[in-house]
Order: structure tokens, then C-alpha cells, then sequence
């Protein structure tokens, strides 16, 4: 046919040859092609019923070529500049190609009368695709259903239909469309590739092979791929359904890629640059990546399985109502937001974590991040590892049995209770705080800094259990119970009572600070190596309470244990009770009842000030070093005793029957009566008595000397007043001894008004009686050296010195007497008178009486002493046991008596007619 305009029309075409023409048009019912039809600028085929192209037909056109059948079997080459297929169905195994373009149209046409004479397609808008569908340009693919295991490819290639399967390639360097009602199910054989944009929207999407474009965009009910999702630059795939992901599969992208869908299961590899997941639902056992970032919004069920991995160089946001991970999550930062995580794998967030729940925490796998950990939730249950350079934790309670740590910080906030189980561990280096209405801690508590427990509520730190704070730890509570151990460098408890049977140790200082009781019970330790302040209402020690410095102050203090202060003991409380051991270097007791049935110990000093001190018998109140105290009264019946001073005030009266001895200066006061019937003792003694002192005991001293001062001083018979150094007593009134003070030094009595001696008075050294009337009677007076009894140390006179029955005597000094009146008589004797002529020797009766030697029988009289008396008076008389090496006396006003009972009437001086009684006697 010449290279001109061909039209053929015809009911059958068989063509095995060639047939050509510039424009080709063939009008026929069918047409079975295995030779040429070439077209050479266009081609023009309309076919009321089949087109057969064989395997060795070539249909051809260098121009537009348009073919129309109802169907179309292939095995050929159609081909043409820009080639239009138009048919109910195509079987393609041959090559179909479009230079420029290419479209394919199958399905019902447009005008049906067109193929109303052809025989029903089999299949009517199906494209059975076994060869190639190519184009230069654009390729466009109008199908119900296209089944394509060939290749077909263009520059741009567009598909609509309702269905593709697909085990071949669909290529094109530019865009890639697929628009389906239905199914694209791609095998694991089949290829969709574009190195520009791939839209995809399906009803549903199947895909076992490759699905690839440079920027992937995908719309369906629902996804399984088992194959390969591949967006270079981006990927986006949305199903309002379901997504599952087998576990070959692949979702990849070097861009962005946005995953939505109600449900998603992934047990495959994801990895995008960014990687973004909304869905109601997320079941994953794979591995998603996000290189930058990955994020999983609005899913109401996160599910993370063991092997499942959720994964990012950079930040991982999960946005969920219950999420679940047994798997790992792993980012630069990781930020969690929904209503409650279950964790048995770990969550991991490098320089950042942070959970915000509005529900539960359950931990039982690890936390962890090298930067700041922060967590908001409603329960928190720990059993795993959480650790953070920093944790802050609020949240409505805590079960914690696992380790939660923050490397320089922990603050847990807490709105209800918190329990730390026996395998809990709360650890710190810096400082850790915690918060909360209760807290049982069974476990450990641990902060390398500050341990601050702020708690409106009760604590109870259990046996085993320990709260430990390096450098300080600071407790607030309602009511705290203490069973294991409380430490830190400085520790202050603010609490209304605490129970404590473990040990509370302050290393350097400890403050406890109670508004009601403070029990340390018999296993309890409350320890301090430096400073310790004790306030509480009330005190009751049944343990060991030991600190370098101690301070307790309150309303009440009980003690059956042991106090230890290796510095300073201080105790100020009303009402104190004893019965265990209290020491301190330095103790003082104030109190309003000290009441001591055990040991009070001070190792330098000792000082009580209270209004009633009693010490009961089993007290024992002692100092290795001086020891006061002051007190309204005083009940001794314990020991009592310092190995320095002593020094007692009692500011009211003191009824005295026990011990109390010191080292050094015993000096005792009372305001009131002193009434001494027990022992008191020291190297020196000063007693002091605003009103009388009684001494019906013992007072010892060592060469201190003994001082007694009082208003009236009264020993009994049975007292005794002893000392190695000098004796000084003074009375306001009188003296009255019936006992014995002596000394081997000097003894110096002074009363305002009378001393009476009916015992004995004895110093090694020198006497001085001073009173106003100095009486003994029938007692004994020795002094070692000098003797003088007269008013005051001055020398006054006094009014009377009367010596009855008694003796007077020095041992190597004189005898001083200034007195108005010297008495010296003998009780005891009575003399009968009766008248009768006697022999009158011839040497009496003269005015000078020389009684000769010979007229004494041998041992009746003898020499004493050599001594002379001088006197300024009238008189002179034989005395009774007055005897000294010298006596000196003045008498004012110039009377002596030397007394008997029954003196002879008319007893006068026969010089001076002066009263003067003689009897015999020695003065």
C-alpha cells in the first residue's frame, strides 16, 4: 500500500504480511496480527470485537496511534509516537510502547452501542500484563483490574483502576500514580519504583516486594506489607483501618515518614530521618527508627514487645492512653505523654527522659538517662532500675522495690504515701528529697548530699532499713518510727514523736526537735559525733544516747539507759528521772524534780540545778572533777560524791542522812536548816546554814579544812566534825557541841552569843573559842598549841567563861582567857557539915597559910606545869583541869570563881573580902 492515507474495512482482518500507509485506518470486526501494520504518521485501529497481535506482529506507527477492540491479546509489538489503547480487556505478553505517551483505557466504553455486536469481554476492564508497557512520556493506565507480572514503565506512569496485582515492575523516573477502589497487592517479586513522587491510594494495600519513590505517599483502608516501603526523600502511608508489618518487612526513608492508621503492627525494620506514627493502636515487635526524631501520637494502646525496638539519634515523643513496653525505647531525649506505662524493658532517653501520666507508672525494667529524668504520674510501682542524672518525680504514690537513682538529684513529690520495699534502693550523690503524706521504707535511702524527708505524714523506717544522708539529713513527720538505721553528716528531725529502736547518727551534729514524745527504746541508738540538740515534751531513753556535745530540752525526761556525752551535757526539762547512766564531760542537769535511781556522771564537771533532787538508793551522782548543785531540798540516800569540789546550794531546808564526799571542797548550803545525820566528806569542807545546823553525823575533811557557817550551830552527841587542816565554825547565835571536832590544825568557834562544848573540842594547832558566853560542860577542850576563848578576834572580854566539870587544856601552847566572869567548877560532889572540936594544926589559921610538904600522904599532890597567872583582880582560887604551860587572864570585872557545890558560908577573900570560893583544884 503506498506511503499515503491506507483505510481498511472489513468484518475479519488476517494480516501475516505488511501493511503500510502515512495514515492507517482499519475499520473491522477483528483483526489477527503476526505480519506489520505500519502507520507511518498515524494509526488508526477500531475493531467492533478482538485484536490478536502474534508473537512476530508488529503494529507500528512513528505518529499517534489509537487502537480500539474489546479486546486485545498481545504477544506482539504495538507501538507508537503517542499510542492510545482503548478496550474491555488487554492480555499483554508481547510490547506495548508509547514514545511519548501512552494511555490505556479498559473497561465499558463510553458509547456501548460501539461493542454491542462483540462477543462479552472474559474480563471486562482487566489488564493481564506478561511483557512491557513502555513510554518515553507519559504512561497512563486506566484499568478495573490490572494484573501485571511484565514491566511497565514511563517517564510519568499514572494507574487508576479498582484493582492491582502486581508480581512485575511498575518504573518510572518522574511520577507514579495509583488510584484503586480496591486492592494493590504487590508480591514478593513485584516492583512499583519512582525516583520522584509515588502516590498510592487504595482500598487496600498488599505488599510482599517493593514499593519505592523518592517521596512515597500512600492512602488505604488498610496495609499489609510484608515487602519493602521505600520513600528516599519522604514517606507517608494512611489507612483508615489496620497496618501490619510481617517480619521481613521494611519501611525506609532518608527523609521524613509519616505513618496513620486506627491500628498498626510492626514486626519488621522501620527507619526514617524522622519518623512520625499516629495510631489508635500500636503493636510493635520490630525495630522503628527515627535517625532525628520518631514520634507516635494519639494511640490509645502502645504495645513495645521484648523484641520490639523504638529507637532515635535525637528526640522520641510517645503520646498514648496505655502504653506497654517490654522492648526497647531508645533517644537522644525521650518524652512520654498518655494515661499509664506498663515497662519491663527499658526506656532510655541519653541526655533527657521525661514521663507525664495521667495515671500509673509500673516499672519492673530500666529508666535511664545521662541527663535530667523528670516523671508525673498517678501510682508509681518500681521494681526495675530508673536512673538519671537528675529525677524529678511527682506523682499520687510510690512502691518502689527496685533502684531509682539520680546521679546528683532526686526530688520525689508525692501527694499520698510512699513504700520502699526491702529491695528498694532511692540513691543520690547530690542531694535527694522526697516528699510525700506517708513513708515506709523497708530498703535504702541514700543521698551523697542533703537527705531531705518532708512528710505530713507518718515514717516508719524498718528494721534492715536505712536513711542515709553524707553531708545532711533533714526528716519532718508526724510520727516517726525508727527500727533500722537514720544517718547523716548533720541530721535534723522535726517530727510530734518519735519511736525509735535502730540507730539515729548525726556524724557531726544532730538536732531531733519534738512537739510530743521522744522513746528511745532499749535497742535504740541516738549518736552524734559532735553537737546533739535534743527538744520534746517528753524524754524516755531506754537505749544508748551518746554525742560529743548534748543539749535536751522539754517537760519531762526518763531515762533507763545510757546518756553519753564526751564534751558537754546539757538538760534543762522539769521533771527528770533516772535510772540508767548519764554521763558527760561537762553535765548540767536543770530541772524542777531531779529524780536519780541510777548513775550521774560528769568526768570534768557536774552541775544540778532543780527544786527537788532525790537520790534514791541506787543513785549514784558523781564527777571526776567538781561537781554543784542548787536545789529547793535535797534527798540523798545514793552516792553522792566528786573527786574535785562539791559545791550544793539547797535553797530551802536540808534534812541530811547520807554520803557526800568530794576529792577537794566539799561546800554544801542551805538556805534554811541544815540537819546533817549521814557523812559528808572532802579534803576541805564549808558547810553553810541560813538557819540552824544540826550535825548529829560525820564530817570528814582532809588538811582542806572544815568552815561551818549558820545562824545556830548544834552537834549532838554522836556528830562529829573531823579535819586534817583548820576548823572554823560560825554562828550568828550560839554553838552547841556535844560531839566531837577535832582537828591536826587550828580550830577557830565563833557564836554571837553562847558556845556550850559537852563533848570534845580538839585542835593540833592553835583554838580560838570567840562568843559572847563560852560554856563547857563537862566536856573536853585540848589544844595542840595556843588557847584563846574570849568575844572576838580582836581580844574583847566576854561576859562569862564557865568551865564545869569539863577540862581545858593545851599541849605545847598557852591559854588566853578575856572574860567578865571565869567560872570554873566541879559538879557532882556533895558536902554534909557538923560541928566538932578538931585539931587545928599550929600552922593555920594565921593570915598566911604555909601548909608543910610532910602534912600530904605520897601522891597527893604533885607539879603540872611550872606557870605563872596574872590576873587584874582581887582574888585568886584553885581551878578545876584548866592547865597550860602559860594562862593569861583578864577578868572584868575582876571575878573568879572556883566552884563546888555546897560552899562553906562566909566564903571570902581574907585579904580583899572579894567573893571567892576555894576548893581544891588546879588553875
Amino acid at each position: 500500500m503506498p506511503a499515503a492515507q491506507g483505510t481498511i474495512t472489513g468484518g475479519a482482518v488476517v494480516n501475516s504480511g505488511q501493511l503500510q500507509a502515512g495514515q492507517l485506518q482499519m475499520t473491522t470486526a477483528t483483526l489477527d496480527n503476526s505480519g506489520t501494520l505500519l502507520g507511518q504518521d498515524g494509526l488508526t485501529l477500531a475493531l467492533m470485537d478482538t485484536l490478536q497481535n502474534q508473537s512476530g506482529g508488529q503494529i507500528l506507527s512513528a505518529g499517534a496511534g489509537a487502537l480500539t477492540a474489546a479486546a486485545i491479546t498481545n504477544a506482539g509489538v504495538l507501538q507508537a509516537d503517542s499510542l492510545q489503547l482503548t478496550a474491555g480487556e488487554l492480555d499483554n505478553s508481547g510490547h506495548i510502547q508509547g514514545d511519548s505517551r501512552l494511555g490505556l483505557r479498559l473497561g465499558q466504553p463510553e458509547d456501548n452501542a460501539v461493542w454491542a455486536s462483540a462477543a462479552a469481554p472474559v474480563a471486562l476492564g482487566v489488564l493481564n500484563n506478561q511483557g512491557g508497557i513502555i513510554s518515553n512520556g507519559a504512561v497512563s493506565l486506566q484499568v478495573a483490574q490490572l494484573n501485571n507480572q511484565g514491566g511497565v514503565q514511563g517517564q510519568s506512569l499514572e494507574v487508576q483502576g479498582e484493582q492491582l496485582l502486581n508480581s512485575g515492575t511498575l518504573i518510572s523516573p518522574g511520577e507514579l500514580d495509583i488510584t484503586l477502589t480496591g486492592a494493590l497487592s504487590n508480591s514478593s517479586s513485584g516492583q512499583v519504583l519512582t525516583d520522584a513522587l509515588l502516590n498510592i491510594a487504595a482500598g487496600t494495600v498488599g505488599n510482599q516486594g517493593l514499593l519505592q519513590g523518592g517521596t512515597l505517599t500512600a492512602a488505604a483502608e488498610s496495609l499489609d506489607n510484608q515487602g519493602q516501603l521505600q520513600g528516599t526523600q519522604g514517606l507517608t502511608f494512611i489507612t483508615d483501618g489496620s497496618q501490619t508489618y510481617g517480619a521481613n518487612s521494611r519501611l525506609l526513608s532518608n527523609g521524613a515518614a509519616a505513618l496513620g492508621a486506627q491500628a498498626i503492627s510492626n514486626a519488621g525494620l522501620w527507619q526514617a530521618d524522622v519518623l512520625n506514627i499516629t495510631a489508635a493502636s500500636l503493636d510493635n515487635s520490630g525495630a522503628m527508627a527515627g535517625l532525628t526524631r520518631l514520634a507516635i501520637h494519639d494511640s490509645d494502646q502502645l504495645d513495645n514487645s521484648a523484641a520490639g525496638q523504638l529507637l532515635s539519634n535525637g528526640d522520641i515523643t510517645l503520646l498514648g492512653g496505655e502504653i506497654v513496653n517490654s522492648g526497647e525505647v531508645q533517644g537522644e531525649t525521650l518524652t512520654v505523654t498518655g494515661g499509664s506505662v506498663d515497662n519491663d524493658g527499658s526506656l532510655t532517653g541519653l541526655n533527657q527522659l521525661s514521663l507525664t501520666l495521667n495515671d500509673s507508672l509500673s516499672n519492673s525494667g530500666k529508666m535511664l538517662t545521662d541527663g535530667a529524668g523528670t516523671l508525673s504520674a498517678g501510682q508509681f510501682i518500681h521494681s526495675g532500675i530508673a536512673q538519671a542524672q537528675q529525677w524529678n518525680i511527682t506523682a499520687a504514690s510510690l512502691d518502689n522495690s527496685g533502684i531509682l537513682a539520680g546521679i546528683d538529684g532526686l526530688w520525689l513529690s508525692l501527694t499520698g504515701s510512699a513504700q520502699n520495699q526491702s529491695q528498694g534502693q532511692l540513691l543520690s550523690n547530690g542531694v535527694s528529697q522526697i516528699q510525700a503524706a506517708d513513708f515506709t521504707n523497708s530498703g535504702t535511702v541514700q543521698a551523697g548530699g542533703l537527705l531531705d524527708l518532708q512528710l505530713t505524714g507518718d515514717i516508719v523506717n524498718a528494721a534492715g532499713a536505712s536513711l542515709l544522708g553524707a553531708d545532711q539529713l533533714q526528716l519532718r513527720a508526724a510520727h516517726i518510727t525508727n527500727q533500722g538505721i537514720l544517718q547523716g553528716g548533720e541530721v535534723s528531725v522535726n517530727a510530734a514523736a518519735l519511736d525509735n529502736s535502730g540507730t539515729v547518727q548525726g556524724d557531726q551534729t544532730l538536732g531531733l526537735t519534738l512537739t510530743g514524745l521522744l522513746s528511745n527504746l532499749s535497742s535504740g541508738e541516738i549518736l552524734s559525733g559532735g553537737q546533739t540538740s535534743l527538744s520534746a515534751n517528753q524524754l524516755n531513753n531506754q537505749g544508748w544516747l551518746q554525742s560529743q556535745q548534748l543539749t535536751f530540752t522539754g517537760s519531762q525526761f526518763s531515762n533507763s539507759g545510757t546518756l553519753l556525752a564526751g564534751d558537754t551535757l546539757q538538760l534543762t526539762v522539769p521533771t527528770f528521772t533516772n535510772q540508767g547512766t548519764i554521763q558527760g564531760d561537762r553535765a548540767a542537769i536543770d530541772s524542777s524534780t531531779i529524780s536519780n535511781d541510777g548513775t550521774l556522771l560528769g568526768i570534768t564537771s557536774l552541775a544540778l540545778q532543780s527544786g527537788t533532787l532525790d537520790n534514791q538508793s541506787g543513785g549514784r551522782i558523781y564527777s571526776a572533777g567538781d561537781l554543784n548543785f542548787t536545789s529547793a531540798s535535797l534527798q540523798q540516800n545514793g552516792q553522792f560524791l566528786a573527786l574535785g569540789n562539791l559545791d550544793g546550794h539547797i535553797t530551802g531546808a536540808l534534812d541530811f542522812t547520807s554520803l557526800l564526799a568530794a576529792g577537794q571542797t566539799l561546800t554544801l548550803k542551805a538556805d534554811g536548816d541544815f540537819s546533817q545525820q549521814g557523812t559528808l566528806q572532802g579534803n576541805a569542807v564549808q558547810l553553810t546554814a541560813g538557819g540552824t545546823f544540826t550535825n548529829g553525823g560525820e564530817v570528814v575533811t582532809g588538811d582542806g579544812g572544815l568552815s561551818v557557817t549558820a545562824a545556830a550551830i548544834d552537834q549532838p552527841s554522836g556528830g562529829s566534825l573531823q579535819s586534817g587542816g583548820a576548823v572554823s565554825l560560825t554562828s550568828n547565835t550560839g554553838i552547841t557541841n556535844q560531839g566531837f571536832i577535832g582537828t591536826l590544825g587550828s580550830v577557830l568557834l565563833q557564836a554571837a552569843a553562847t558556845l556550850t562544848n559537852t563533848g570534845l573540842l580538839y585542835a593540833g594547832g592553835n583554838m580560838q573559842l570567840l562568843a559572847d558566853s563560852i560554856q563547857n560542860i563537862g566536856g573536853d577542850i585540848l589544844a595542840g598549841e595556843n588557847l584563846w576563848m574570849q568575844r572576838d578576834a580582836a581580844g574583847d572580854a566576854n561576859s562569862q567563861i564557865v568551865n564545869s566539870s569539863g577540862d581545858i587544856e593545851t599541849q605545847n601552847g598557852d591559854i588566853t582567857l578575856n572574860t567578865g566572869l571565869l567560872l570554873n567548877q566541879r559538879l557532882g560532889f556533895s558536902v554534909t557539915e557538923t560541928d566538932s572540936a578538931a585539931d587545928v594544926p599550929s600552922w593555920a589559921g594565921g593570915a598566911d597559910v604555909l601548909i608543910p610538904v610532910s602534912w600530904f600522904a605520897p601522891g597527893d599532890i604533885g607539879v603540872y606545869h611550872i606557870f605563872s597567872v596574872t590576873y587584874a583582880g582581887g582574888g585568886k582560887a584553885a581551878a578545876f583541869s584548866v592547865k597550860a604551860i602559860a594562862i593569861t587572864m583578864r577578868l572584868t570585872p575582876r571575878r573568879t570563881i572556883n566552884w563546888s557545890p555546897s560552899p562553906p558560908p562566909n566564903c571570902r577573900s581574907p585579904r580583899t573580902a572579894t567573893p571567892v570560893c576555894w576548893r581544891p583544884g588546879t588553875i
